[in-house]
């Protein structure tokens, strides 16, 4: 029974849990589960971090993340430093947009 015991947990693999609550939330992490499935592992992720304002879950296999390393990250980030944050407001294509539907609406009449 032993010998079973050990074989199951090896078929095992280690999940990390993330969740959102709301369309415009991000996703969070939450915690770790092991499971031998994607199936088994978001039942445990259920059971073991309930949440009911949660909208979705992300179940992802250790195995399949790519960590970046501390030496990548100058070469990945470094080129966004120096610009700036634009608020969507800073594109105006919502009013443009009105304005070429107004004229075309007018041309139409």
């Amino acid at each position: 029974a032993r010998a079973a015991d050990e074989k199951s947990a090896a078929d095992e693999q280690e999940f990390y849990v993330f969740r959102k609550r709301g369309a415009r939330g991000v996703c969070t992490f939450v915690g770790l589960v092991r499971a031998r499935s994607n199936r088994a592992a978001l039942r445990a992720a259920l059971d073991r971090y309930p949440d009911s304002q949660a909208t979705l879950w992300w179940i992802v296999a250790q195995q399949d993340l790519i960590r970046t390393r501390a030496e990548d990250t100058d070469e990945l980030f470094r080129s966004a430093s120096d610009k700036p944050f634009r608020h969507e407001s800073h594109y105006p294509v919502r009013t443009l947009m009105r304005e070429v539907r107004s004229q075309q609406k007018r041309a139409e009449s």
